[in-house]
């Protein structure tokens, strides 16, 4: 399989870094995140070391010198390792996020829907089915959502 690599140029993205980094590694299908720090004069450097401390598949590389979403764009092509490169912004509003973050809830409605139109909601892998569909996003050690669950929760 081709290594996956996605860019995320930012620039002051203090707010809105970590959902967007966190929305890349819970699709869980990228290699290596490349976040290209644009000379944020926030504290945007800081927080996108501490998601590559955190975590492997998170490398940063931070420009001296702003050279605007061309020249962060560049970097990360030419940074990149993967064969495949994608690219995604760290603009993700805390309301689009927060939106985004209903998707396993309204799956599990839909599932209820289901069994129930089919007259399956007795069945014995109905738990684990809902389950799955709630719980992907989980990452056990509270940073996942729509629970936060850590440890043996």
């Amino acid at each position: 399989m081709s290594q996956v690599d996605v860019i995320i140029p930012v620039y002051n993205e203090l707010s809105t870094l970590e959902p967007a980094v966190r929305a890349v590694l819970a699709v869980n299908e990228a290699d290596e995140i490349l976040i290209i720090d644009d000379a944020s004069t926030d504290s945007t450097p800081q927080l996108a070391d501490e998601l590559a401390a955190a975590d492997s598949n998170v490398r940063v590389v931070h420009h001296p010198v702003n050279r605007k979403l061309g020249g962060s764009l560049k970097t990360g092509f030419a940074e990149a390792r993967g064969e495949l490169v994608l690219y995604t912004d760290a603009t993700l509003s805390r309301s689009e996020w927060e939106i985004m973050k209903t998707h396993a809830e309204r799956g599990l409605e839909m599932v209820d829907s289901i069994l129930a139109d089919l007259e399956l909601i007795d069945v014995p892998d109905r738990t684990m089915l809902r389950n799955i569909v709630e719980l992907h996003h989980e990452k056990l050690d509270g940073s996942g959502y729509p629970r936060g669950l850590a440890g043996e929760q």
